[in-house]
């Protein structure tokens, strides 16, 4: 057996007796190995710390140095600690095994010993040992392929980021100039429709941008919501008014619901109303034509705040409920031919913004067809700074 094909096991032999040293040295060497005897345990620790072994084979009663101290300090040592030592003596009690084994030993062979049980026990713990220095180079290797996709990752996210913070501008410049246009073309027309168009797409467009980059700084935890006194019907109003286009382009109506008096509760109003628009926009894109979604807000007996989307879309599969949260998620699969088909990162923004505050986003089936996104967000929670 060799540790590498390049060249033969290196086994140092250490023992006062000559002919055990010759006897040991003349099968190794038969048998392929590199063998190397000494006479003494101090010389034996000078000759490794000079040329550490693959394997030693190990004398206990010895003069000046037993082989009991002799391995205690080559296992003090993390240059030698891994070298597995094999104990050969004429000891024979169990609890100089023991004392073996507690000094960092391997095996214990007793003498007058057996030239082929030498052998077979030199040859399985080099065996070993050679599995251990691949496997720790494997982990070596691992680690450093680990380390490289995260680098990667990092860069990857850090250009995701430059490209997406750089489409905003022209994407705002854009938005002005069709709205601009929008009034300019004649009323009524297909130039006015599709001003329309481009004008709602912009402004998707522009949604989709700041989604991608919260959904990165909540998922770094470095987005925190900036909790102020918020009135959840004002909010849920003007994320209705941003998408009542969109809705009456494809034939929907939106409608809020409120109860008197609604107190105002600590939340961030720019990532609560972003919530909303982007639950509003995801329950107009599978509500049937001619049909409404309803925003109902309200407070929970706790005092939190309490928002409903509701549609009239084919809802949500049971076993899908959590996996339609996770970023670009897509559910295409035959068996959900009928359910919603793209979510992109919408949604995800939703369930990051929701647990940014201390809360949660779930979804329910609606009677007869339709599904309820929930979102219960604690007045006050984890992320606030007041401020």
């Amino acid at each position: 057996m060799t540790e590498a094909s390049a060249r033969p096991a290196d086994v140092l032999i250490v023992d006062d007796t000559v002919e055990n040293l010759q006897m040991l040295t003349n099968m190794l060497k038969e048998k392929g190995y590199s063998a190397r005897p000494l006479p003494s345990g101090k010389l034996a620790l000078q000759a490794i710390e000079s040329l550490p072994p693959d394997l030693i084979l190990l004398d206990i009663n010895m003069p000046e140095m037993n082989g009991f101290e002799v391995c205690q300090r080559l296992k003090a040592r993390e240059e030698t600690r891994d070298i597995p030592v094999i104990f050969i003596s004429a000891l024979s009690d169990t609890m100089d095994k023991v004392k073996a084994f507690q000094a960092g030993g391997v095996d214990y062979v007793t003498k007058p010993f057996q030239i082929e049980e030498v052998h077979a026990r030199v040859e399985a713990h080099l065996a070993l040992r050679q599995l251990r220095v691949e496997l720790e180079q494997r982990n070596d290797q691992l680690e450093q392929s680990l380390d490289r996709q995260k680098e990667l990752e990092q860069l990857k996210e850090r250009l995701v980021q430059m490209i997406v913070h750089d489409l905003k501008n022209p994407l705002a410049a854009i938005m002005g100039n069709t709205d601009y246009l929008v009034d300019e073309v004649p009323a009524g027309g297909d130039a006015e429709e599709a001003m329309h168009d481009v004008a709602d797409s912009a402004r998707a467009m522009h949604r989709m941008v700041i989604n991608i980059l919260d959904v990165l700084q909540l998922e770094d935890r470095k987005l925190t919501p900036r909790r102020r006194p918020v009135d959840l019907a004002a909010l849920a109003q003007g994320a209705a008014g941003t998408l009542r286009a969109v809705a009456e382009l494809g034939g929907h109506t939106i409608e809020v619901q409120a109860p008197a008096g609604l107190p105002e509760v600590q939340l961030d109003p720019d990532l609560v109303q972003r919530v909303l628009e982007n639950l509003l926009e995801n329950a107009l894109k599978y509500t049937p034509p001619g049909s409404s979604v309803t925003v109902v807000v309200g407070l929970s007996p706790e005092g939190d705040a309490a928002i409903d989307v509701l549609d009239q879309g084919p809802g949500v599969p049971e076993h899908l409920r959590e996996q339609v949260f996770e970023v670009y998620e897509r559910l295409e699969r035959d068996q959900d031919r009928d359910a919603r088909k793209s979510r992109g990162l919408g949604l995800a923004f939703c369930k990051l913004a929701a647990e940014a505050h201390g809360g949660r986003i779930w979804i329910e089936d609606r009677a007869p067809k339709g599904a309820a996104f929930r979102v219960m967000l604690p007045a006050e929670g984890p992320g606030g700074d007041g401020g």
